[in-house]
């Protein structure tokens, strides 16, 4: 029987454990009518078993880590001097060039050289570990409000091409975080802070600097203002008529995001990862009346 014979079969083990924790509290203090609420969720799955190769080392194992994490080299800074980039490991996915402005990657098994065995776990899965949300409405003669905060925490975002790349596939623009962030030696001798590598046109995803790496992992940690609604009703039950109230109301979505390493990317951080294209976070605002009869 040759190996194309050999039907398909689910051999892979794994676990996910987590809790959920939910409070809410009504009360009223004269004719304020309150609620708040908020709830927390944690989920982290495991990989017990998969039927994969046998690998040198551990950190090449998917066993033993989590559904969609990530796995790239481990960066360790920039080349900042000549010092440095002499005494770098080498980088057999580049022909070992780099020079100053250059991330600089960490052997993981010793051998002063990077390659497929230096691969490992980076950052967190996309999909955060931990989920919350805080709610309150108020209710007070005819107006109410309602508020709703969103947030996650240990969760992360890999830039692609699109974004790590200046001037992606020849063309367009840099963006103006890589510009302001980019490594120069007088940026460097100056002790300015530098959050991207030294400028290069033409560059490749294979380029020293856009090899996959946890440099470019970013967090997706944040609050937000997910939702805000202000309305205000007019009762109409004492009058004979079918119509018993109309509600006047603004609502607002996607309001303020108060925390996230994202933001300076224009990227939603409760967007998935993956595409080179990622539409901006959208703001939504509405005029409405409802009836109630």
């Amino acid at each position: 029987m040759s190996q194309s014979d050999v039907p398909p079969a689910n051999v892979g083990i794994t676990t996910n454990r987590g809790y959920e924790v939910v409070l809410n509290w009504t009360d009223k203090v004269g004719s304020l009518m309150y609620t708040l609420g908020a709830d927390l969720s944690y989920s982290r799955n495991k990989i017990i078993y998969m039927a994969e190769a046998e690998n040198p080392y551990e950190w090449m194992n998917k066993t033993g880590h989590m559904i969609g994490q990530r796995y790239g080299l481990t960066s360790d800074g920039l080349f900042n001097t000549r010092e440095e980039l002499d005494a770098r490991p080498y980088n057999t996915y580049t022909g070992n060039q780099a020079t100053l402005g250059d991330i600089r990657y960490v052997s993981l098994d010793g051998d002063d050289k990077i390659d497929q065995n230096d691969v490992g776990p980076i950052g967190f899965p996309n999909y955060a570990l931990y989920h919350f949300n805080f709610k309150v409405q108020l209710a007070y003669k005819g107006f109410d409000l309602k508020l709703l905060f969103t947030g996650s925490k240990d969760g992360s975002y890999y830039l692609d091409d699109g974004y790590t790349i200046p001037f992606f596939k020849n063309g367009g623009n840099a963006w103006k975080w890589q510009y302001d962030g980019r490594w120069t030696p007088e940026k460097y001798a100056a002790g300015e802070k530098i959050t991207f590598p030294r400028a290069a046109y033409s560059a490749t995803s294979s380029h020293n600097n856009y090899l996959v790496s946890d440099y470019w992992m970013v967090s997706t940690d944040h609050v937000k203002l997910k939702n805000i609604e202000l309305g205000y009703t007019f009762d109409l039950s004492g009058r004979e008529s079918i119509l018993q109230a109309v509600r006047l109301y603004a609502n607002a979505n996607n309001v303020y995001t108060f925390r996230n390493a994202l933001t300076p990317y224009g990227i939603d951080p409760e967007t998935t990862d993956g595409s080179t294209y990622v539409y901006p976070l959208t703001r939504i605002f509405t005029l409405g009346l409802s009836f109630r009869f």
